[in-house]
């Protein structure tokens, strides 16, 4: 399996499970909530991003009659676990951010809608 190939087509399986947020604010209007959401969104993306070292290696050992020889190298699927898990953590993060500034700016989050 190809680790590096396989984190951006996870990143796009999740980003296709989007919802849309929804908000209320006394005199809301749909250019000040789009104007505040991308505000928002630009305070969100630029969130600190978790990002895990993994030291996790696999040993295989050959053996060649009386001699053997042992191949130590990083093992992928703890790497891609890793990633994958701070790929939900950084976008649980973003939307927590997100909800906060949309807070701060007044509005009240109602739910979220599939998109």
């Amino acid at each position: 399996m190809k680790v590096g190939l396989s984190i951006p087509l996870i990143a796009l399986l999740l980003s296709g499970c989007a919802t849309q947020e929804i908000y209320s604010k006394p005199g809301l209007t749909q250019a000040s909530l789009d104007q505040d959401h991308a505000y928002c969104e630009m305070i969100a993306m630029n969130a600190p991003q978790q990002q895990t070292q993994v030291n996790v290696y696999t040993a295989h050992t050959t053996t060649y009659g009386n001699y053997s020889t042992t191949t130590v190298s990083p093992d992928p699927y703890a790497q891609f676990g890793a990633a994958l898990g701070d790929t939900i953590a950084n976008e649980d993060r973003q939307t927590t951010v997100r909800r906060l500034c949309m807070q701060s700016k007044g509005y009240t989050f109602v739910g979220e809608k599939s998109s």
